[in-house]
């Protein structure tokens, strides 16, 4: 693989960044079979077109990725002084029970922040930090990170929380796990006379109308339109994203966009207008969405997103 060397050649994982957007999608498929959206190249171009600057960061083991990290920086003034802010979203992916590469990995991103005068640096692996899925890996992690100095942000940038869906199973067999009222509503959108079908370019604005609906009806920010316009485009466009459009006599009433990197799908972004929404539109766009990550050969569909707890009172719960 290509790249520049930025640490010590004899040292046992050196870093390099990545030489073009082949370099980092081999080495990152080397990595994790199913890595992280977010570590995407397309996400860190994406980035760079909304004030983020992006890096690809490669630790090899005998000629060989062994670990991976796009940073995103940006520009931030504080306290009147110029300085930088630092974000790995949904990394560093690397096997964090490797302790001498999760080790370099980490002092290697602190010396990135440094180098450019961060007033912070935040990471943010995939790790399922909570009982009883938590595993080894996690157990590793979280010791290197804590005795590393890393401490856990009270600001999260992603969700906490989310539901994976496993997609190695016949389509049939997976909707039979479905509580029956999911199954029902289903069908009934289907009754009604529900259509969902791939949204045109020219049907992005739509997506965005009933979006900025549901972002008030639910009480969650949203950016501008030109944001989504540009996401949803690009990526469509590149093959990694399927923006569906549910209408009803021939009227848009609800729509979604899914997203796949390698072997995994994200249900990122749904949306419904004020009208029809008794039809059940979104749960039949939920299963063409998962007819579409199925179809395409992706291994699990995450759901990107889901409340703490149960409670009706949560943030989350309904969104």
């Amino acid at each position: 693989m290509g790249g520049n060397v930025l640490s010590n050649p004899a040292a046992q994982h050196p870093l390099r960044h990545a030489s073009s957007a082949a370099d980092w999608h081999a080495a990152l498929l080397q990595i994790d079979p199913a890595p992280p959206l977010l570590q995407a190249w397309q996400w860190g171009a994406f980035k760079a077109r909304h004030g983020w600057q992006p890096q690809r960061m490669l630790w090899d083991d005998n000629a060989r990725a062994a670990a991976g990290a796009q940073l995103l920086q940006r520009s931030a003034r504080t306290f009147g002084l110029n300085a930088a802010i630092q974000y790995v979203p949904r990394g560093p992916v690397l096997d964090w029970r490797n302790t001498a590469l999760a080790q370099t990995v980490l002092e290697d991103l602190r010396a990135a922040g440094k180098q450019a005068n961060a007033i912070f640096i935040k990471i943010d692996p995939a790790l399922v930090v909570a009982a009883p899925s938590a595993d080894a890996t996690t157990t590793a992690a979280a010791h290197l990170l804590a005795h590393g100095g890393w401490k856990l942000s009270a600001s999260q940038i992603q969700f906490r929380n989310t539901v994976v869906l496993d997609l190695q199973q016949p389509l049939e067999t997976l909707l039979a796990t479905f509580k029956p009222k999911t199954r029902y509503n289903v069908r009934l959108a289907q009754r009604h006379g529900v259509h969902v079908q791939p949204a045109t370019a020219h049907q992005l604005p739509a997506l965005y109308e009933m979006y900025k609906q549901t972002a008030q009806r639910d009480g969650f920010p949203i950016r501008p339109q030109a944001y989504y316009m540009d996401l949803w485009s690009s990526f469509a466009q590149a093959g990694l994203a399927q923006p569906l459009i549910a209408e009803y006599e021939a009227q848009p009433i609800a729509g979604a966009v899914v997203f796949a990197y390698a072997q995994q799908a994200v249900y990122m972004h749904g949306m419904s207008g004020s009208a029809h929404r008794d039809k059940m539109p979104n749960y039949l766009l939920q299963w063409h969405a998962l007819q579409w990550a199925h179809a395409r050969g992706c291994t699990s569909y995450d759901m990107w997103g889901a409340p703490d707890s149960s409670e009706p009172a949560d943030a989350l719960a309904g969104v």
